[in-house]
């Protein structure tokens, strides 16, 4: 019997699953500006602790979280705009245009040319503004490991059409051979224009985390397993997948047929070159993680069961049903990690087909996995989801962003689910959302986090995201007045949970 290696929850709380973009505000999507300030003091009022978001990294097609061109920068459509507006780098005329946006969804399509223009002027001004010199140098100095490609990558894909680095210029495609090139003025300002726009996210980022630590709320960051082929990631290391002579994935990613979907799911991301990365001690991995805990309070690890083993998809392959198992990194990893960040928090998305192989690498770990409340109804009393089978060491969750809301799921679970619940929570199911929360707040799991539309009792038109779906998703967007009357009317209630079962 292994002595788990991290040993990290050991408290009671609870807290609030929310993507920045679902903020309220006035510019077509959520950013990390007053409106995540506020947000903050929303979490006080209701005695939340954690707020837990998803990947933060700059998106490509499809707009997912999981789909980013940097596992270290930070997507340019969170910069809030107003501090930009009262220094006098922006007019109104500049933002009206953002104003006309869906209030309810954001409209990616509309917004990024919008947002990329807004940006370059915010961008050109403040490089002219004295009072950056200093703390940009600084940045640039703390952040040297990846800002340096991450500005040349982006330079590159600007004057290429944004085209995927594997199709640029044949001079360009090696990293290497690209950061030794003398670039023309005109593309050095480009990069470090690049550059700059990451102080600006970077410093707003840090203000925000300041204040959720004064308030004694902790963020929870996310991982993605795996990284977008055309990322700076594989464009910098490519020695750290499995890619062919093309620089194409040489395989593919994604997972056997499972309850999200009946035919698997094809990923697309390149497979890990995991031999390599053991022999250089999971130096890459050791970076990622190094970095993703520098800016939250703890990291929750997409789809952990890919490091005991992973679903590799061949390349010819039709389908995500003609994939196989392959070994993953295993104890070996974790156990480096502890040598590396022994301190490091981390939570384990343990989801989707388990084996005891992979529940015991998670214990061995000492890392918490989830419990997912809505995984829990409609079959046997063994079903480990349910709050009797729940170990202490765990987050409990009433959904997760993947699963339609609460109210949404019920209301369509079917009779067998909805009888079942009721049953075993003793309820009549009248306001579902409601009580599956309870039922996370009275379990052992140590932590709960609620995505935000289940504390506001939405259906199925706020869901966040349909695994298997390319488009249509990220988009839902909550409203101030929402969470002014769940702070008036239900916040002393989720308080008085919080202190009939520990987590205040």
């Amino acid at each position: 019997m292994h002595t788990p290696l991290f040993d990290w929850l050991k408290t009671r709380s609870c807290g609030v699953l929310m993507h920045p973009t679902s903020l309220p505000g006035d510019f077509g999507t959520g950013d990390i500006g007053q409106s995540a300030h506020r947000f903050l003091d929303w979490m006080t009022a209701c005695g939340l602790k954690y707020w837990q978001v998803l990947p933060l990294g700059p998106t490509g097609f499809g707009d997912s979280p999981y789909q980013a061109y940097s596992s270290h920068a930070l997507n340019p459509l969170l910069l809030a705009w107003e501090e930009f507006f009262y220094c006098g780098y922006l007019t109104p005329e500049d933002l009206r245009p953002l104003m006309r946006s869906d209030p309810d969804k954001v409209d990616f399509d509309y917004l990024k040319p919008i947002h990329t223009s807004i940006c370059a002027k915010v961008v050109k001004k403040g490089l002219q503004d004295p009072a950056h010199e200093r703390p940009f140098r600084s940045f640039l100095k703390k952040h040297s490991h990846w800002v340096e490609a991450w500005s040349l990558f982006t330079t590159f894909k600007k004057v290429s059409d944004n085209k995927p680095w594997y199709e640029w210029r044949k001079e360009w495609r090696d990293y290497e051979t690209a950061s030794q090139i003398k670039l023309p003025a005109a593309l050095l300002q480009t990069k470090k224009e690049a550059a700059f726009l990451q102080y600006l996210l970077f410093t707003q980022w840090n203000r925000l985390r300041e204040e959720a630590s004064h308030k004694g709320i902790r963020i929870i960051g996310d991982i993605p397993i795996y990284v977008a082929p055309d990322s700076v990631d594989v464009w910098r290391n490519p020695e750290v997948f499995r890619l062919g002579k093309d620089l194409r994935p040489s395989c593919y990613a994604g997972v056997p047929p499972d309850y999200f979907n009946s035919e698997g799911q094809f990923w697309g991301n390149p497979i890990y070159d995991w031999k390599h990365l053991s022999e250089t001690g999971f130096a890459w991995w050791m970076d990622r993680i190094r970095h993703s805990l520098s800016l939250f309070d703890t990291v929750r690890l997409d789809h952990f069961r890919a490091m005991e083993a992973f679903w590799c998809i061949p390349k010819k392959a039709k389908s995500a049903k003609e994939g196989k198992w392959e070994t993953g990194p295993g104890l070996a990893f974790f156990e480096k990690l502890k040598s590396e960040i022994p301190d490091a928090c981390m939570i384990l998305e343990d989801l989707g087909l388990i084996t005891p192989e992979v529940t015991g690498l998670r214990d061995q770990s000492g890392f918490p996995g989830l419990a997912v409340l809505q995984f829990a109804f409609g079959g046997g009393s063994d079903n480990f989801y349910l709050p009797h089978n729940i170990v202490p060491n765990s987050v409990v969750y009433t959904g997760t962003h993947d699963n339609d809301t609460s109210l949404g799921w019920y209301r369509s679970s079917g009779h067998a689910a909805q009888d079942h619940m009721r049953r075993y929570l003793r309820v009549d199911g009248a306001t579902a959302p409601w009580d599956l929360i309870r039922a996370a707040w009275s379990s052992v799991a140590r932590l709960c986090i609620v995505p935000l539309q289940d504390f506001l009792s939405l259906g199925t038109e706020a869901r966040f995201n349909t695994p298997g779906t390319a488009t249509g998703n990220w988009r839902w967007r909550c409203h101030e007045h929402h969470l002014h009357h769940f702070q008036n009317e239900s916040a002393s209630y989720l308080r008085e949970l919080s202190n009939l079962y520990g987590r205040s």
